[in-house]
């Protein structure tokens, strides 16, 4: 069973505190992800919709 009880944690207290400071604050870390998608068929239809590149941008920046 999953623990899904939370803990407030005193930073002051906490032994772990530097490593916590220095991976938020110093040097904070993400994730990212590259992955090759087959969008040729979006770019087909694109191309027959969309005759100029101002109507695109225009289509785009549509809200």
């Amino acid at each position: 069973m999953l623990n899904t009880k939370f803990y407030k944690i005193d930073l002051n207290e906490w032994k772990r505190s530097q490593y916590f400071y220095y991976f938020t604050k110093i040097l904070p870390t993400g994730y990212s992800i590259s992955v090759n998608i087959d969008i040729t068929n979006t770019y087909n239809m694109i191309k027959k919709l969309i005759k100029s590149f101002s109507q695109l941008i225009y289509i785009l920046l549509q809200d």
